[in-house]
């Protein structure tokens, strides 16, 4: 398989190891809202302070129940069968009393949180930062709310002094009016008609006119922050998962004064300036579980000129794909307008440089990023299925394409062609080894026959591509006959189809998804599993006979992980998709085995061919520096001196420039004469040379003069062994 395709693969298995399952086949109908409210009853209700949050909130953030965490409570998923369940709820409801009345937990300090959690805890815990400011500062106030299945205040007092932290402990019993106060300051209110504590507190104790305010603004119509109301909904829609949520308003705006003036306008100052938000949690959306981050930056010029929306319409697979990988590359019209901008944009010097970069590119008949960009993309895919692995590029103009192709052949002496290999009619292109003019120049430095052979025979590598053009899109394979089958067989799965079944967002600018199997099976069975050592803990056994198995409930063997970064006008947000809890990551077999041990390869085989290209490049260095030793030593042996550039035939450093090499200078103290080579910046000579120096040092032996090799700001694993020594 080639470079580029391991590296894709590579990042298929990266993204799929952090995703997670999702629903491949019908399942049954959703349980109804009556028997998901019975449910949630007996296990956690839905959040309620997210939908009625107080006024000047700066941050949210919601702590799943326990029941929740253990996959008990319906959020949505497929599962919901499984939680509303007469049975299952019974089980759950035995568990929870059960969890009070633990002797041998009597009197110790775990025991009243054990009942606080698992006996009493009837929701998420929520908690607003609420601040006047409108940021974060040391006066802002922490209300804290969570429904406990308690009946009256005293019940709640005798359950908050059995806490373990004395600073927890109430000061006194409750009013009439259901307020009270901790040792620690904060205020505590209790509503027994909807069973809801309020807690607030601050680095300044809150008063009991603030602990007023605070609560007479619940009961208002909501007011939920716009940013908040735009990202939770793609995190988690149960109002029972994991989410957090801060104002950037200010924060943002504060970070971006800090930058140079250089970039204030440009593109980083920019995004900071609009960046209102960020939040991340793991909940369910669209009836499957996600991880989300989200930064959200309404307007940002950097996510306008990002955001793909990809259409994979016309591209067929054979049969159900195993999995897939998708690129959005540079969009033509966003392109042209970066470009047209690229003062704002990067500021004046960065601006120059990439200017004088793209000079260089179409001076060496290289078409221009616009230019491809009008002519592909921005949908890029690799996957695999039935017939074997495939990668899929749209073109926009199959002629122009090709016209671009033919030029680029005659220039650099391409070879390319067509040919029938079976029923496909495949296009074939040749591209002499990258590496040819750097390997002659590591070959002449070679210190073995070995060495010097193997880089020969390196260098008659030549690059090969085979593709088939179907429609819009060019479909390439390893190997022709890959392409006669996918010809010869029956594609009768739409991609655009089968991705959009996957809940893969269109706005996705990297990412993957892979079929999984038993994933969703052993995430039910685990979830039997803890129900069973829960009672077994409890002292009350679990009978799991009596619940259905997981073909009763109609969970499939197929389901797919995921993710991705998904970029649109106004966030980015890196996903990671599973059907119903977490745990499926830890389960399943086939394509994600498959993909993970294809990935551990890629992971091992770039990093050595990237040193290799770092090595051959350094190599330049010994054979300029080669050049310039006999002058040395024959200055060295006439006048007893090192010869400086200018004297001794030598010319001035900037003339023995190569490809990567920038200058050499001579210099030095009998006999210590150096040769000082400096490498070329970044963009003409990899990226651990860019800019680094190697010094060649004249040394007298026995046997005469012997040259030392140091460069010490080179890592030495890019350093051949006569520099890692000197």
């Amino acid at each position: 398989m080639s470079t580029p395709r391991i590296l894709v693969v590579g990042l298929v298995a990266g993204l799929c190891f952090l995703g997670g399952c999702k629903e491949r086949t019908h399942q049954r109908p959703a349980p109804d809202a009556s028997a998901i409210a019975r449910a949630q009853a007996v296990t956690s209700r839905p959040a309620w302070l997210h939908a009625h949050m107080p006024a000047h909130t700066v941050a949210y953030v919601r702590v799943p129940s326990p029941w929740t965490l253990a996959g008990a409570t319906p959020t949505g998923g497929p599962l919901d069968h499984a939680a509303v369940g007469k049975r299952q709820l019974k089980i759950v409801a035995q568990l929870r009393k059960a969890a009070a009345k633990q002797p041998q937990l009597a009197g110790g300090m775990i025991a009243p949180l054990i009942d606080l959690l698992l006996s009493h805890l009837d929701s998420p815990l929520e908690a607003a930062l609420v601040d006047p400011t409108g940021m974060p500062t040391p006066n802002a106030h922490l209300l804290l709310v969570a429904r406990l299945d308690i009946g009256d205040a005293g019940q709640l007092q005798q359950l908050i002094n059995s806490l373990p932290t004395p600073a927890l402990h109430m000061t006194g019993p409750f009013d009439a009016k259901g307020d009270g106060a901790l040792a620690m300051g904060a205020r505590v209110h209790f509503d027994a008609a909807s069973k809801r504590v309020f807690v607030l507190a601050g680095m300044h104790p809150a008063t009991p006119a603030q602990m007023s305010a605070v609560l007479v603004g619940l009961g208002k119509p909501a007011a939920t922050p716009p940013s908040m109301a735009r990202l939770e909904p793609g995190i988690d829609a149960s109002g029972q998962g994991l989410f957090a949520w801060i104002k950037l308003k200010g924060l943002a705006s504060l970070a971006a004064s800090k930058l140079p003036p250089s970039m204030s306008g440009a593109l980083p100052g920019n995004l900071l300036d609009q960046a209102d938000a960020v939040a991340l949690g793991a909940g369910t959306v669209d009836g499957h579980g996600r991880i989300r981050i989200a930064f959200s930056a309404p307007g940002a010029r950097l996510l306008g000129y990002l955001a793909p929306t990809l259409d994979f319409d016309g591209l067929q697979a054979s049969g159900t794909p195993h999995w897939a990988f998708t690129l959005a590359l540079p969009d033509a019209a966003r392109m042209k307008r970066f470009e047209g901008n690229l003062n704002l944009e990067l500021g004046p010097e960065a601006a120059k440089s990439y200017r004088h970069a793209m000079d260089k590119l179409k001076a060496q008949g290289v078409p221009s990023l616009q230019t491809l960009a009008q002519l592909l993309g921005p949908e890029l895919v690799v996957f695999g299925d039935a017939q074997g692995t495939y990668s899929a590029l749209r073109v926009h103009d199959v002629d122009a394409f090709h016209r671009e192709l033919d030029t680029l052949a005659a220039k650099y002496h391409w070879k390319t062609g067509k040919a029938t290999s079976g029923k496909a009619r495949v296009h074939w292109l040749t591209v002499p080894s990258l590496l040819a003019g750097r390997q002659q120049a590591a070959s002449n430095a070679a210190k073995s026959p070995d060495e010097r052979a193997f880089l020969q025979l390196m260098a008659r590598q030549h690059a090969h591509l085979y593709w088939s053009e179907e429609g819009h899109w060019l479909v390439f394979a390893d190997v022709p006959q890959a392409l006669a089958d996918r010809a010869a067989a029956d594609r009768h799965t739409s991609m655009a189809k089968w991705l959009h079944a996957q809940h893969y967002p269109a706005a996705t600018w990297i990412g993957a998804t892979a079929v999984n199997h038993n994933a969703q099976r052993q995430a039910y069975y685990a979830y039997l599993q803890v129900l069973q050592t829960l009672g077994d803990l409890l002292d009350r056994p679990v009978d799991l006979m009596k619940l259905p198995s997981a073909t009763k409930l109609g969970l499939p063997e197929q389901g797919s992980i995921g993710g991705g970064l998904v970029l649109t006008q106004d966030t980015a947000a890196l996903d990671l998709d599973y059907q119903q809890l977490p745990t499926e990551l830890m389960h399943g077999k086939g394509a994600f085995t498959t993909i993970a041990v294809a990935g551990i390869l890629a992971a091992i085989a770039i990093p050595q061919y990237q040193a290799y290209i770092v090595k051959s490049q350094f190599s330049e260095s010994q054979v300029i520096a080669d050049g310039l030793k006999t002058p040395i030593i024959e200055s060295l042996a006439q006048s007893g001196r090192c010869p400086a550039n200018g004297s001794a035939g030598l010319s001035p450093p900037d003339s023995y420039s190569g490809k990567y090499v920038r200058s050499a200078t001579t210099g030095g103290t009998a006999p210590a004469c150096t040769i000082r080579v400096v490498f070329k910046a970044a963009g003409a000579v990899s990226a651990p040379l860019a800019g680094k120096t190697v010094t060649f040092t004249a040394a007298r032996t026995e046997h005469g003069l012997d040259w030392r090799c140091e460069a010490p700001d080179i890592a030495v694993k890019y350093l051949p062994s006569a520099c890692r020594n000197p």
